[in-house]
């Protein structure tokens, strides 16, 4: 797949706060910013045409799963366990989120509900 310059996200510096993303693949719907409130890091940020957004972010100590509206509301968390969760992907309909996990020991594919339920594990 080709990636337009667009749609290729640098480091973002806001406030005293830094920002780091990597690539992700072009929404045309799916516009906005990340406002930091703290210093962390996020990676993958994952746009789906409904307006959200999917991303990981150290926020709370080690890598977890959020999800946000694009226009800029509270992140929500949808992961919390010691190990770190990144590569968020939306499912096409928008109503699951497919993620990495180190939970078990070795990084695996796990896939949830939007809100968050539902987390299982895909790969062994």
């Amino acid at each position: 797949m080709k990636l337009s310059a667009l749609a290729t996200l640098m480091a973002v510096a806001v406030s005293s706060s830094h920002l780091m993303a990597g690539s992700t693949p072009p929404s045309s719907r799916a516009t906005g910013s990340i406002k930091a409130t703290q210093p962390s890091s996020v990676s993958t940020l994952a746009p789906l045409a409904n307006g959200k957004i999917a991303f990981s972010s150290d926020r709370d100590g080690n890598y977890e799963i959020y999800v946000m509206a694009a226009e800029g509301s509270t992140p929500v968390r949808l992961t919390s366990n010691g190990a770190e969760d990144f590569d968020p992907e939306w499912s096409p309909d928008g109503t699951r989120v497919a993620f990495v996990s180190g939970r078990d020991g070795d990084y695996e594919i796990y896939v949830m509900n939007a809100d968050g339920g539902g987390q299982t594990r895909l790969t062994n």
